[in-house]
């Protein structure tokens, strides 16, 4: 639209998820912090373990392989940061991974749109940690669904992180938000009738 598009012209569909097939952990979280998604450098992976190397306490499992996967290994065992690798996982032992954890990290430095990684963790209860880049602050509501922290800000990210460590009654409730943000905007039914009402009125 800012580029010429006729405004009335445009409208936004949002990627939508079966909710039934995504569980919300009955129990409490562990006190570990989880990213899942592509080991490459415009996913922020640098300013995470810099981040991690602020707070020695804090604990990180890496779920995904990519181009820095050796790299990253290595400065794990360097710096002696408490990180483990779980590689690729498929969908139920992703969504495990998920409900596992005290919260989702997703530190991105490109302009991601509306990534899966966020809407699975909210689909599953659990809230996110994210970087304020491209869409992720439509996603990510500070004090309602997790901690939005300037991209490329270590600093701050490891201390929204050691926030989502240390209280997880707030990590929980803001988790279950998470969900309910999910069934409200993002559902299958809704959003298919919705699309399936907009075809209606273009064909018209």
């Amino acid at each position: 639209v800012a580029h010429g598009l006729p405004a009335d012209r445009v409208q936004v569909r949002p990627y939508f998820l079966n909710l039934e097939r995504y569980r919300v952990a009955a129990g409490e979280s562990g006190e570990h912090l989880l990213y899942a998604g592509r080991l490459s450098k415009e996913k922020g992976l640098s300013t995470l373990f810099n981040a991690l190397g602020r707070r020695p306490h804090l604990r990180l499992r890496v779920a995904g392989t990519g181009p820095l996967e050796a790299e990253l290994r290595a400065r794990a065992r360097a710096e002696n940061l408490h990180v483990e690798f779980l590689g690729h996982l498929a969908e139920e032992a992703l969504h495990e991974a998920i409900r596992a954890a005290r919260a989702v990290v997703v530190p991105s430095e490109w302009y991601e749109n509306q990534p899966y990684a966020v809407l699975e963790s909210f689909a599953l209860g659990v809230p996110v940690v994210a970087s304020a880049i491209g869409g992720l602050p439509e996603l990510v509501l500070p004090n309602q669904t997790g901690w939005l922290v300037p991209n490329g800000d270590a600093e701050m990210l490891a201390w929204a992180m050691d926030e989502a460590h240390k209280d997880a009654a707030t990590a929980r409730d803001l988790g279950l938000r998470g969900r309910k943000k999910m069934e409200a905007e993002f559902a299958a039914r809704p959003a298919l009738e919705s699309l399936e009402a907009l075809y209606a009125r273009v064909i018209g």
